[in-house]
């Protein structure tokens, strides 16, 4: 059955709720984030695009070299002759093994 009652929104407690449930959901996302910030100098893996099998390994092979960074969240990358200007999401640090 249903009644005739008008149904009053709470606005604001609605946009509070919603405000608390992004600073959660912010908070939970930025735990497992490394700030790093890249420089001249530092090499870097690419991710792969497209669907990859399952043997393979979501980065290039071989890592490039930053040789320019760009305030925007973007750097150029050389290997070789090759250069590319790809954002900072689309790489990662490359960290070379030490043998000593």
């Amino acid at each position: 059955m249903l009644f005739d009652v008008p149904f009053l929104a709470d606005w604001k407690k609605i946009g509070d709720y919603r405000q608390r449930q992004t600073d959660r959901n912010n908070e939970r996302e930025n735990k497992t984030r490394i700030d790093w910030d890249y420089r001249i100098g530092d090499k870097v893996l690419v991710l792969k695009e497209g669907i990859l099998r399952k043997s393979e390994t979501k980065y290039e092979k071989d890592p490039w070299t930053v040789s320019q960074v760009h305030t925007n969240g973007t750097i150029r990358i050389q290997r070789g002759t090759k250069s590319e200007r790809l954002n900072i999401r689309r790489v990662t640090p490359f960290f070379e093994e030490n043998n000593d």
